[in-house]
Formats: C-alpha cells, structure tokens, sequence
C-alpha cells in the first residue's frame, strides 16, 4: 500500500489532477452565470417586453461511436452538460447503407439507453466523413461546444490525412473543441469511425 500510494502522488499526477481539478471549477462559475432579467420597452402600440441580449445558450455535440470507451466520453459530456445547464447531442455516424449485426446493435441500443438516463438525445447518421456530419448536425442544432473520444493513432496511408481534431476545427469556426483524454491503451478510441 505504501509503494502504491509513492507512485501515485507524483508531480505528474498532481499537476494533472490541479488541471482537471481548475477546469471543473471554471466549468462550475460558468454555469452560475445570471441571465439579465427582461427590460420593459415602451412603443406606440404600447409597452411590450423584450430580453436583452444574454449569456448565450450552450448546447453540446458529442461524437460517439459503438466503442465501450463511449461510455466515458458520454459521461464527461453529461457532466460538463449538466454544470452549464445546456442540452446534450450525442452523434453516432455510421457507413452509408451499413447495417449494425448482433454485438453492434446491442452496444448502441445501450448507448442509447444510457443517453437517455443521462438526458441526452442519440442522432444517428450515415456519412463517410465524420467532420462533415458533424458540421451539419452541429448548423442544424446550434451547438457552440463538440467532445470528442481521443482519436486513435493512424496506420498506413491513414497517416499522410489531416487529423480528425484538426478537420472538426476547420469544419466547425466558432465552437469550442474538447477532447477527453483516453486512459487506457488498447481498443478503438472514440471519434476514428469516418476517419
């Protein structure tokens, strides 16, 4: 037990438990921020109500995919959702004209599940570009905030393409990025389907 607890409390793993630690708080300020209570206007029809300009209403995307590692992505955007009192997307982009067999179809209608005990509304899409899907899921539901699963490490001639992040930047100005953090090191990572 004391070996372990040596190892633990190093400075690598402190300063990333102040990083994740500072962030939660920053996410918390922001979701305590006041709306401006509505100004009465007077016109010649008479008075009427108007609401000023406010915060503006975060609304989240998550990509996910069939990956147990989803789970985790999905829950970091269920929290980061819930302390900034905004909706949750979750979009699973799937092959055009592909259909889910057995073990597949089990793990996204638990996905679905799951979304669903979370608040969180499942969109399921075809595509073969996984940035373009998500800029128009993103137009069409106002998002102003995407999760992503950290994308897994390209092979092949995979290598010599633009990296999923940096296509979801170009193809989605104006809202923020974030990537959870993968913590293990084997299996599919969130966000490589449509790669």
């Amino acid at each position: 037990m004391p070996a372990a607890l040596n190892s633990f409390f190093r400075i690598e793993n402190l300063a990333t438990l102040r990083e994740v630690a500072l962030r939660e708080v920053a996410e918390e300020v922001e979701s305590k921020r006041t709306v401006p209570e509505p100004v009465v206007l007077g016109t010649r029809e008479g008075l009427s109500s108007a609401e000023p300009p406010g915060a503006v209403r975060e609304r989240l995307l998550a990509l996910v995919s069939t990956s147990p590692r989803s789970q985790r992505v999905l829950r970091r955007a269920a929290r980061s959702a819930h302390r900034l009192g905004a909706e949750l997307d979750l979009l699973h982009v799937c092959k055009p004209g592909a259909t889910l067999q057995g073990d597949e179809r089990e793990r996204l209608s638990g996905l679905r599940a799951l979304a669903t005990s979370l608040g969180a509304h499942l969109i399921v899409e075809e595509g073969d570009d996984l940035a373009q899907v998500a800029a128009r899921v993103a137009a069409e539901r106002g998002t102003t905030y995407a999760i992503i699963g950290q994308p897994a490490t390209p092979r092949g001639l995979r290598r010599l393409s633009e990296p999923l992040p940096e296509r979801l930047i170009r193809n989605l100005p104006g809202i923020d990025l974030r990537i959870v953090a993968d913590r293990g090191d084997t299996g599919e990572t969130l966000g490589s389907a449509g790669q």
